[in-house]
């Protein structure tokens, strides 16, 4: 230090006051940016899940504020193909909607202008995925029976429309004793155990009905088919051709295992 000149020492003071004078600012710098951080990660914890914005749930479906049709979803890829739905049943508008792939059964209600009143949301699956050409039945909440009123025939209503016909009365099982009504699930048109093979032989045609010849009357005499299910088959048949197989049955929009099984001895694919 005794060798260094004045001007040595002044510049040497210099920068240790200039080291300080940073190592000082990037303290205050770190102290002041670290509460925003904390409140920020605070604040992210707290949030709970929050709702895609435009997309409709079950909540503004069921709103009654508003007789406006509901936003459709929003988050949509620009390169998503249009599709083209048939939705009916307790909805403000049926009618046939454009959507585009992907969307769920959630949007074509939204489309529609949303459920009517006494619609039954909760016996269907807002979720399903919906596809090109696809029937949807929004079905309404059932009315409570009276004690005095007579057992009914007519089956509940379903995603897919009623289960089957109610115009034609059931036959008797015999001259003096009506048959008991036969309650088939309102999804499947399954009938359980002995029901399922008492319907089969009251209400099986005398002949086999051909899938691929057979007019809406004829269809209508299978068991669990009924007008909309009888419109979709014929409606598939134009669209894909002739039924190869029985089993493509269940290709058909609303026809599932438990109706195939029903019909799989009373129809036939011959041409």
């Amino acid at each position: 230090m005794r060798n260094l000149s004045p001007i040595r020492l002044a510049l040497i003071g210099v920068l240790v006051l200039a080291g300080a004078v940073l190592v000082v600012s990037l303290a205050l710098v770190f102290v002041g940016s670290k509460p925003a951080t904390e409140v920020e990660l605070t604040a992210t914890r707290n949030s709970g899940p929050s709702e895609t914005p435009g997309v409709p749930t079950l909540a503004t479906l069921q709103s009654p504020q508003s007789t406006e049709p509901l936003p459709a979803t929003a988050a949509r890829s620009q390169s998503s193909a249009e599709i083209r739905v048939y939705i009916a049943g307790a909805v403000r508008r049926p009618d046939v909607y454009s959507l585009v792939e992907g969307d769920r059964l959630v949007d074509a209600v939204a489309a529609a202008g949303g459920p009517a009143e006494g619609a039954d949301l909760e016996a269907v699956n807002l979720a399903l995925r919906i596809r090109d050409e696809g029937y949807y039945y929004i079905p309404s909440k059932p009315e409570p029976v009276s004690q005095s009123a007579p057992p009914s025939n007519s089956p509940s209503n379903s995603q897919f429309g009623p289960s089957e016909d109610t115009t034609e009365p059931r036959r008797e099982s015999s001259p003096t004793q009506p048959a008991p009504p036969l309650a088939a699930d309102s999804l499947t048109g399954e009938l359980p155990g002995a029901q399922k093979e008492a319907s089969t032989t009251m209400d099986a045609p005398a002949a086999p009905v051909n899938l691929n010849t057979a007019d809406q009357a004829e269809l209508e005499t299978l068991p669990g088919i009924g007008p909309a299910r009888a419109a979709a088959i014929i409606g598939y048949r134009d669209r894909h051709g002739p039924f190869t197989a029985i089993e493509e049955l269940t290709a058909v929009s609303g026809i599932g295992q438990g109706i195939l099984d029903n019909v799989r001895n009373l129809v036939t694919v011959g041409r």
